[in-house]
C-alpha cells in the first residue's frame, strides 16, 4: 500500500549556522516532488536527512506510520540518484545496477532478471557489458536511475542529477526519468535550481530559501500566484517596482493604487513581463492600465519573441514582445509600456504578499 512521506519541523544546523529552520512537508504516494532554490537555500541537506546520510538537530520524517529518521540508511528502502553519477568505473553496467540487488541478498535469477529490467527500462539494453569509461555522461546517469529503480524503492530521491549535461540532454532525460516514475508509480523527491526543470516536470513544488520553505503549490500555482516575494522573482522573470504605502495607498508611476492589508512603509509592486503591453509615446490609455513614459534602453529579439527594456520614471521595465516585427522598435525609441492592473502584485517588506486594487 502506498504511503504518505511527512516531514515535521526538520531543522539543522552546522556551526551554529541554521541550514533548515523548521521545514513541514507533506508528500502524496506516486507524486514528483521538487525542492526548488538556489545554492545554499538547504534543499540538498533536507534530501540528505530523509536517505539518512545526515541527522536532523529537530523534527522527524516519517513513512506511513514508520519513523523513517530513526533508521540507518541502507534500510529505509529509498532509491538515490546523484548528481555525479556515482557509478562504480571498475563494474560494468551490469555489475552497476545489480549492486544494491546483490547487497539485498537476493537470488541470482532474480537479480538477472531485474537488472534486465533495469537496463530496458532506461534504454541500454546490450550495453549491459561495457564500463563507465565506454558511456556518456547521460548514460552514466541513466546507469544511475536504473541502479536506483531495480531495488524497486517506496522513495525515489534525486539530487540535482541533470545538472553535469548538456542543455538538449536534459530535456530528454528529465522526460524519461518524468515518464519512468510515474509508469512506476513511486514518490520521487527532486532537488534542483533549475526553475524551468522543476516547471516542466513536478506535480508540486516547494521553493526554498535560507532554510525556509517559502511555498508549496503545483507548477502553475507558483508561476501564477507566488504568495511571498521570493518565489514571485525567483520562478520566472518578474519586474519590480519600489513604492511607499500610506493610509492603504501607494502610488506606482502616475496612479495611486489601493493596497489591502499593507503597514505604512515600504513596498514593492511587482509584474510578469508578459502580462505588459507597448504602445507608441503619447497613445490612449485603456481603461485599466497605467501608463508609463519610457525609452527602450536595449532590445533583444530570440525568435519565437523579443525582449524590450524600458527605463522609466517607476524604474526599469521588462517587456516581452510577443510578435517582434509588429511595432519597430530600436534602442533609443520613445514607447509606453501599458501595465495592467488587474495583473499588479505587491509584497510587503517581511517578503508576504497583499492586495492591489485600484
Amino acid at each position: 500500500m502506498p504511503e504518505v512521506l511527512k516531514i515535521a519541523g526538520v531543522a539543522k544546523a552546522f556551526g551554529g549556522v541554521k541550514v533548515l529552520r523548521g521545514i513541514d512537508l507533506t508528500i502524496e504516494p506516486g507524486e514528483f516532488f521538487t525542492l526548488l532554490g538556489p545554492s545554499g537555500c538547504g534543499k540538498t541537506t533536507l534530501l540528505r536527512i530523509i536517505a539518512g546520510f545526515l541527522t536532523a538537530d529537530e523534527g522527524a520524517v516519517t513513512l506511513g506510520s514508520e519513523r523513517l529518521d530513526t533508521k540507518p540508511a541502507h534500510q529505509r528502502d529509498i532509491g538515490m540518484v546523484f548528481q555525479d553519477y556515482a557509478v562504480f568505473p571498475h563494474l560494468t553496467v551490469a555489475d552497476n545496477i545489480a549492486f544494491g540487488l546483490r547487497t539485498r541478498g537476493l537470488p541470482k535469477a532474480e537479480i538477472e532478471a531485474r537488472v534486465a529490467e533495469g537496463l530496458k527500462m532506461v534504454r541500454l539494453d546490450g550495453l549491459g557489458g561495457r564500463y563507465p569509461s565506454e558511456m556518456s555522461g547521460g548514460q552514466q546517469q541513466r546507469v544511475g536511475i536504473a541502479r536506483a529503480m531495480v531495488i524497486r524503492p517506496k522513495l525515489l530521491l534525486l539530487d540535482e542529477p541533470l545538472s553535469n549535461l548538456d542543455a538538449k540532454l536534459r530535456i530528454e532525460l528529465r522526460d524519461d526519468i518524468r515518464a519512468l516514475q510515474k509508469r512506476l508509480g513511486v514518490a520521487a523527491i527532486y532537488v534542483t535550481h533549475d526553475q524551468e526543470e522543476a516547471l516542466a516536470i513536478s506535480d508540486r513544488i516547494c521553493v526554498m530559501h535560507g532554510g525556509v520553505a517559502e511555498q508549496t503549490g503545483t507548477p502553475e500555482e507558483i508561476y501564477r500566484t507566488p504568495l511571498r516575494r521570493f518565489p514571485a522573482g525567483f520562478v520566472g522573470t518578474t519586474n519590480f517596482f519600489a513604492s511607499a504605502v500610506a493610509g492603504g495607498r501607494a502610488a506606482l508611476g502616475p496612479a495611486v493604487l489601493t493596497l489591502h492589508g499593507a503597514a505604512d512603509g515600504p513596498v514593492e509592486f511587482a509584474l510578469r513581463p508578459q502580462h505588459v503591453a507597448l504602445a507608441p509615446a503619447g497613445a490612449a490609455v485603456p481603461a485599466g492600465s497605467i501608463a508609463l513614459a519610457g525609452t527602450v534602453t536595449r532590445y533583444t529579439y530570440l525568435g519565437t519573441h523579443a525582449l524590450c527594456v524600458l527605463a522609466t520614471e517607476a524604474g526599469a521595465i521588462t517587456v516581452e514582445v510577443k510578435d517582434p516585427g509588429a511595432m519597430a522598435i530600436t534602442e533609443g525609441a520613445a514607447l509606453t509600456a501599458l501595465l495592467p492592473v488587474a495583473r499588479l502584485m505587491a509584497f510587503a517588506p517581511d517578503g508576504a504578499r497583499v492586495d492591489v486594487a485600484p
